[in-house]
C-alpha cells in the first residue's frame, strides 16, 4: 500500500486492531503464515530505503535519523537478517 493510500481515513478507519491481528495469528495458521510474510517484505523494504535516503537526502543530520529509525525497526522485524551480530570468539 503506497504512503499516500495508507494515510486516508478511511483506510486507518477500517484497519483490525492490533488485538484482532494478535488473536488471528493464533487462530487461523494460513494468516499466520502471511502476516508473517508481510513482516519480512517489510522488514526488506525498510533496507532498501535506506540507500535511497543515504544517496538523496540533502539533510545529512535528517537522513541520520530516517536511517538509523529504518535500520531499528527492520532489525525488529528480522532480526536474523538485520539484528546486530553476536561474536561469540571472546
Amino acid at each position: 500500500m503506497s504512503d499516500e493510500l495508507s494515510n486516508q481515513p478511511w483506510v486507518k478507519a477500517s484497519a483490525p486492531s492490533a488485538a484482532a491481528v494478535v488473536s488471528w495469528t493464533s487462530q487461523f495458521p494460513l494468516f499466520a503464515e502471511q502476516y508473517t510474510r508481510a513482516r519480512q517484505l517489510q522488514a526488506h523494504h525498510y533496507a532498501e530505503e535506506i540507500v535511497t535516503i543515504a544517496d538523496t537526502d540533502d539533510d545529512p543530520q535528517r537522513a541520520r535519523v530516517r536511517v538509523e529509525a529504518r535500520k531499528w525497526i527492520a532489525s525488529k522485524l528480522l532480526p536474523k537478517v538485520y539484528g546486530d551480530k553476536l561474536d561469540l570468539n571472546v
